[in-house]
C-alpha cells in the first residue's frame, strides 16, 4: 500500500471528499462505493474508475458482485473490432420507400375507385350495364393493386 493522496469520489452523481484511503477502504467494504465509481486523486483534474487506484489504496481489484458493467458485452465488442479495423456487425439501413411508387400506387388507387364509381353509376343504364359490371370489376382490382403499391413501396 502507497502513500495515496486524498480522492475525490462521484456520489450520487456529486463530487465528494477529499477521502483517505483508510475512508474508501470503509466505504468500499460496505459496499457504498465500487470499482465503477468514479474517483480523481487531489491534484488531478481527470475522473477515473475507483478499481485504477484499486492497488494503491489497498482494496480488491475485481469489481463486487452487486456492480454492474457500464457498458454491454455486445457494445464493447463492437468498440473493440472497430478498434482493430476488423469488420463489425452493423444494423441494416432502414428500408427506403420510393415517392414515386408512393405517389403511383395512390394515383392507381384514387383511378380505380372513379372507375367504379362510374361502372357503378353506369351499370344502372339498360344495355350499358352489360358492360359496366366487368369494368367494375377491372376497376377494382386496379384500385386494390394501387392501394397494395402505396402500402408496399
Amino acid at each position: 500500500m502507497k502513500n495515496t493522496p486524498p480522492i475525490y469520489l462521484l456520489l450520487n452523481g456529486e463530487p465528494a471528499g477529499p477521502y483517505t484511503a483508510e475512508s474508501v477502504r470503509v466505504m468500499w467494504e460496505a459496499k457504498a462505493v465500487n470499482g465503477l465509481t468514479q474517483c480523481c486523486p487531489e491534484g488531478s483534474s481527470q475522473w477515473v474508475p475507483l478499481r485504477n487506484f484499486a492497488e494503491d489504496i489497498g482494496i480488491t481489484p475485481a469489481a463486487p458482485r452487486h456492480a454492474r458493467p457500464l457498458v454491454s458485452d455486445a457494445a464493447r465488442a463492437h468498440v473493440s473490432a472497430m478498434e482493430s479495423g476488423g469488420a463489425y456487425p452493423m444494423a441494416p439501413a432502414p428500408a427506403r420507400r420510393s415517392g414515386c411508387a408512393v405517389a403511383a400506387g395512390v394515383f392507381l388507387a384514387l383511378g380505380g375507385l372513379f372507375v367504379f364509381l362510374v361502372a357503378l353509376l353506369g351499370s344502372a343504364i339498360p344495355f350499358v350495364g352489360i358492360i359496366g359490371i366487368p369494368v367494375m370489376v377491372v376497376a377494382a382490382v386496379v384500385c386494390l393493386g394501387g392501394i397494395l403499391l402505396a402500402v408496399l413501396a
